[in-house]
């Protein structure tokens, strides 16, 4: 059975879609990612998930509604990789470790890296005797104690780069959704967005510039979301969207995302242009008391 919370946000939804079709009976929701149509049997059944934007395990509080198809498959896709990212940036600042490949002389074996930033601290490296054979970790110690000074590690991140920078992507496009609901979700302007979060499209290689870490505020984003219009300042009908993902440390990027609207001619090279028209510009950050 749904939770009560996961039936009060269909609710919410199925009254926001028929809005945004011009209807009056609200029985039925779209999955933001797929636009797939859902019914309260399909609630029922457990074909509707609540989903977190940003995901739990990096920060993330806000929610909203899925379909469990996006749910599950884009979350081993493309969230995976967000969370291995925010890991990775831990481990290299010294809170935590990182896997890796361990070369001594003729021995290989896989460990367990503890990295310190301070240089006088000592790192350590830990074998990881389930995932290496006993005699090639013996041998790797016999090199060190017979004075063999070369090591090799070939360090794994865990994420791949265009996958981090989509499951931001991602991020972004479903808290505008949950801000501003199908009257975003169903505009012909953010077609090529969803298109590029669930794979339809190859990531653009505007990709880069359209999502960008950027210097973390020093105050944090509640729910670590912040959408910021820019049509104002430039002109043009995009959104700024700060998402912040943190296990120890905080890591903030920027999102450029569309209004909604018209289909707009050549959109990711249009937003991946607005880096450039920001260019020695402040903008203001909206601090918000509630949730957001």
């Amino acid at each position: 059975m749904p939770t009560s919370r996961l039936e009060a946000r269909f609710n919410l939804e199925a009254e926001r879609l028929a809005l945004a079709e011009g209807r009056l009976e609200a029985s039925v929701v779209k999955c933001p990612i797929c636009l797939v149509t859902f019914g309260r049997q399909d609630l029922l059944a457990g074909r509707l998930t609540e989903e977190h934007p940003i995901s739990r395990k990096v920060g993330g509080r806000m929610v909203t509604i899925t379909c469990k198809v996006c749910n599950s498959t884009q979350g081993s896709r493309l969230d995976k990789h967000v969370v291995k990212a925010a890991r990775t940036r831990d481990a290299f600042a010294g809170h935590g470790t990182l896997r890796s490949t361990v070369r001594i002389g003729d021995a290989k074996f896989e460990a367990e890296v503890d990295l310190k930033p301070d240089v006088m601290e000592t790192n350590t490296i830990a074998a990881i005797e389930k995932a290496s054979h006993p005699k090639q970790i013996q041998a790797g110690v016999q090199h060190l104690v017979s004075g063999v000074q070369e090591l090799k590690l070939s360090i794994s991140f865990g994420y791949n780069q265009d996958k981090l920078l989509l499951g931001i992507l991602r991020a972004a496009y479903r808290g505008v959704f949950r801000n501003h609901g199908y009257t975003y979700a169903l505009s012909p302007s953010v077609t090529a967005v969803r298109r590029q979060i669930t794979g339809e499209d190859e990531p653009d290689i505007h990709l880069g510039q359209i999502v960008t870490e950027i210097q973390t505020p020093k105050i944090s984003l509640r729910d670590g979301f912040r959408e910021i219009d820019l049509h104002p300042i430039t002109g043009e009908p995009i959104h700024l969207v700060l998402v912040q993902t943190k296990l120890i440390l905080t890591t903030t990027y920027a999102v450029l995302l569309p209004h909604a609207g018209p289909a707009m001619e050549n959109l990711l090279e249009r937003l991946a242009a607005m880096p450039g028209a920001l260019k020695g510009r402040t903008i203001s950050v909206p601090v918000v008391m509630g949730r957001v």
